[in-house]
């Protein structure tokens, strides 16, 4: 679920790391911490860390089950994927 934010990061420095934390009004242990226990990251931050990465993360990428609900004016977008299929989300909630 992760991927982008990960490789994201992997290609700045720790000190652009943080900048690029700070500019979402975060911080790198917050976003490693989510990351690495799967956790959810909320629709403000995921709007917050598309515009720091000047989209290369977009926040479908950082909610893939629900972006189509938060966001629908993004639905049918270029680069939008597909809307998840409800009758194939997990028990965990996630889609498949």
């Amino acid at each position: 679920m992760y991927s982008k934010l990960k490789a994201h990061l992997k290609t700045l420095g720790p000190a652009r790391q943080k900048v690029f934390a700070s500019s979402a009004s975060t911080s790198v242990g917050y976003l490693r911490k989510v990351m690495s226990t799967n956790g959810a990251i909320g629709p403000a931050l995921a709007m917050r860390l598309e515009s720091a990465s000047s989209g290369s993360i977009r926040r479908w990428d950082l909610r893939p089950d629900d972006w189509h609900m938060i966001w629908p004016e993004l639905v049918g977008t270029e680069g939008a994927p597909s809307i998840p299929d409800l009758a194939k989300v997990s028990e965990e909630g996630r889609a498949e």
